[in-house]
């Protein structure tokens, strides 16, 4: 389903990845109806009935909110997790490696928002090694 900022939507028929172009910052009304209208056109496009729905694992993105909605069964995935899985797919890299992803924030599975995350991957699982602290910002005086 992409994010909510910088939407684009993919959809996969057999070992095929077809993406769609950039759609927008969904919380603009016509960017939301151009996803929508997207997701429509793909389905009837390359003829298929999903049977799993991908979606950021942020509650509050009207991407996941639609993907929720749409009572395929739901596959939510960590916002930096997606970006270094999409690497290693890009790369036809398998087994572990180091993905460094600085795209900003994203939903951890602990609730806390992420950011600037270096993720011990694997084809199925990841675990966070390193990241910037999330105390939040302290004032820093001047010299």
């Amino acid at each position: 389903m992409g994010g909510h900022l910088k939407n684009t939507i993919a959809i996969t028929v057999d070992s095929n990845i077809f993406l769609s172009q950039h759609i927008g910052d969904l919380e603009n009304e016509e960017a939301l109806e151009a996803f929508k209208r997207v997701i429509e056109s793909f389905l009837r496009l390359y003829q298929i009935e999903p049977v799993r729905v991908v979606a950021d694992m942020h509650p509050d993105y009207l991407s996941t909110k639609f993907a929720r909605e749409s009572g395929i069964p739901l596959i939510s995935v960590q916002h930096h997790y997606a970006h270094v899985a999409a690497c290693m797919a890009e790369n036809q890299l398998e087994g572990r490696v180091l993905g460094v992803s600085w795209d900003g924030t994203g939903f951890g599975p602990d609730g806390s928002v992420w950011g600037g995350e270096f993720l011990l991957t694997s084809d199925t699982t990841f675990s966070r090694v390193a990241s910037f602290r999330s105390s939040g910002c302290r004032e820093v005086p001047l010299p």
